[in-house]
């Protein structure tokens, strides 16, 4: 009896809590590795709102109560040395599905990028996912722990006016110790151009799509639990200085399996310390 209880919220946990919203994918997109002792620290304000979830074959279905998450994620990047720069995220959260609200800090990433190819932008990312959000209260990915590797390029077309970057990648979560599900392998890509609309102020336009395999609970593998995501994301950047700056980025669902219709906005401010 036991072990259906446990699958059974496996698969309520699965369809419900899965949010678009991806910090790392996000907030560490970008291809640039800063000169040598550059320290710098940034935030990010996300509102996202969904009244309906996709289900396993795609139709949208409505939620009993609108959902809403705030976050709030932090981060910083430090280069110690040349074309390797270090990253922490730390993102604070408050999740409300229409009946609860619980707030608090959701999963830690720490990682680093690497520039292969610092002139062309090739650098490849790895990240560790310190799994510190409550997964029961809906705080952390799904999973407990994980390991991420991406790779990502940018390249202009256009010199100082119009450009283009791609990210790919790979991510492995284990299983949580308290809800005791494990997603499958996730894989995920971005595409996006941007347009220099006048000096030190930009235009981008982008697809982001995150998958994720069918998952197990307590180690029984779950049918038609695979995870898939697809959004369109529009944003306008500036430069307010070569030590300040910040970007507003509006986030729409085009269509996904077993996840929320996400709908929201992302405000970033970054500052270069040294």
């Amino acid at each position: 009896m036991k072990k259906v209880t446990v699958l059974l919220l496996a698969l309520m946990f699965v369809s419900s809590s899965v949010l678009a919203f991806d910090d790392l994918i996000t907030i560490e997109s970008y291809p640039v590795i800063h000169e040598l002792g550059s320290l710098s620290f940034g935030g990010n304000l996300a509102f996202f709102t969904a009244g309906d979830k996709y289900d396993k074959d795609s139709e949208k279905q409505s939620l009993a109560d609108d959902a809403t998450n705030l976050r709030i994620p932090l981060h910083a990047r430090y280069t110690p040395m040349e074309n390797l720069e270090a990253f922490a995220i730390i993102p604070i959260l408050s999740m409300d599905d229409g009946m609860d609200t619980e707030s608090g800090i959701g999963d830690v990433w720490i990682g680093a990028k690497y520039g292969i190819m610092p002139e062309g932008f090739l650098t490849v990312r790895a990240a560790l996912n310190l799994g510190t959000g409550d997964d029961e209260k809906g705080l952390g990915n799904a999973g407990g722990f994980g390991l991420d590797v991406g790779v990502i390029h940018q390249k202009m077309i256009i010199e100082d006016k119009f450009g283009a970057r791609v990210q790919a990648g790979i991510r492995w979560m284990a299983e949580d110790s308290d809800t005791k599900w494990q997603p499958g392998i996730g894989v995920y890509a971005t595409a996006g151009v941007g347009y220099v609309l006048m000096e030190q102020t930009w235009l981008t336009g982008g697809i982001e799509i995150m998958t994720y395999g069918e998952g197990s609970a307590d180690g029984t593998d779950m049918d038609d639990s695979n995870v898939m995501d697809l959004d369109l994301q529009i944003g306008l950047g500036r430069t307010i200085s070569e030590m300040l700056g910040g970007s507003i980025m509006l986030e729409v669902p085009l269509t996904g399996t077993m996840t929320k219709a996400d709908m929201g906005v992302m405000v970033s401010v970054w500052y270069m310390v040294q």
